[in-house]
């Protein structure tokens, strides 16, 4: 039988042909995570409007973030994720140190040979689960939606509208709140000085309610993009902002050749380069971490977070309700 084998040469070829193919794959899969930009600053929007017919900018946590603020000026920043952690984290050790004690004593009650410890940590995880966040979630929109104040996540944050609405581009304004929620909505706009009715791409208020298999429509006034739920809607969630924005587009009539897309969720964002694509619409999409630079690093709500919290909410707020049987039966079933 003859022998094959490769010279040096051939090698040093096969070698190099490798190496371009893991290279090609490499760029692609980079070029697949540069759909999205991600900017630390409002500010860097205007290096991508040069040739932008219209801006869209995502409203909480992008333009404005909610505090609130006692009568010596401090301040809970509600937008912050360290802030975010440290609120749950209360809620669920206030509720451990309540009813441990209980919780310890019916597991032992009912034959389990498990440490406290053990316990301790599988009714965390339950009630981090299972427990009463709705709860929470009223009570927050009860007692403190009305001491809510808007900010502008950065000071240059109306410079930049400014800046854009001077170069006559358009703006929209694309938020994933409700329709109904459109006079608190432009009461905060108000608040912080941000107006962009004259500058929106279309004059007119719209309300397209979704079809029986559609997870959302959406409404539209004074250049503010809303969703409208469709709360008998059984398919599959889709967090993207994608799909009602190109049918705002097609309702209107309105094809942009490229588009600025800004928003602090990736998820919402993640689909809409190759979307627009699509549609022949070139999109620069740009994820804004601007928040974070704003929120300082915390592990635990200070004095004065609670004290501002004990001011709004009422006494034994921080006590999360959840099924006392249910969390047995759980608890059990887990360290059996």
């Amino acid at each position: 039988m003859k022998k094959t084998f490769f010279s040096f040469y051939q090698i040093i070829s096969i070698g190099a042909l490798i190496a371009i193919l893991l290279t090609v794959i490499t760029l692609r899969q980079q070029f697949s995570h540069q759909n999205i930009i991600k900017i630390n600053s409002i500010s860097e929007v205007l290096k991508y409007t040069d040739k932008a017919d219209l801006v869209v900018f995502d409203l909480d946590l992008t333009l404005i973030a909610p505090i609130s603020q006692d009568n010596a000026g401090n301040r809970i920043e509600w937008g912050s994720r360290y802030f975010s952690a440290a609120f749950k984290k209360y809620i669920i050790d206030s509720t451990l140190q309540k009813y441990d004690s209980f919780i310890i004593q019916a597991i032992h009650s009912a034959g389990i040979n498990a440490s406290d410890s053990l316990i301790k940590n599988a009714f965390s995880q339950y009630i981090e689960k299972d427990g009463d966040w709705k709860m929470i979630g009223n009570l927050l929109e009860k007692y403190i939606d009305d001491h809510i104040i808007p900010t502008p996540v950065e000071k240059k944050t109306l410079t930049i509208l400014e800046t854009l609405k001077a170069r006559g581009i358009p703006i929209l304004i694309y938020t994933a709140r409700r329709w109904n929620e459109k006079e608190s909505v432009e009461k905060e706009l108000t608040q912080v000085d941000i107006s962009i009715n004259k500058d929106a791409v279309y004059d007119k208020e719209l309300i397209i309610n979704p079809q029986e298999n559609e997870e959302r429509g959406f409404g539209f006034g004074n250049g503010i993009l809303y969703w409208i739920k469709n709360k008998n809607y059984m398919g599959k969630k889709n967090a993207s902002k994608a799909p009602i924005l190109l049918k705002f587009f097609e309702t209107i009539n309105y094809q942009p050749k490229q588009i600025i897309i800004i928003d602090d969720l990736k998820d919402r964002i993640n689909d809409l380069k190759q979307l627009f694509k699509s549609k022949s619409i070139d999109a620069t999409v740009l994820w804004y971490r601007g928040i974070e630079k704003r929120s300082k690093p915390i592990d635990q709500l200070s004095e004065t977070d609670l004290k501002i919290l004990n001011h709004y909410f009422p006494e034994g707020w921080q006590y999360l309700s959840f099924d006392q049987n249910k969390a047995i039966d759980h608890i059990i079933e887990q360290l059996k």
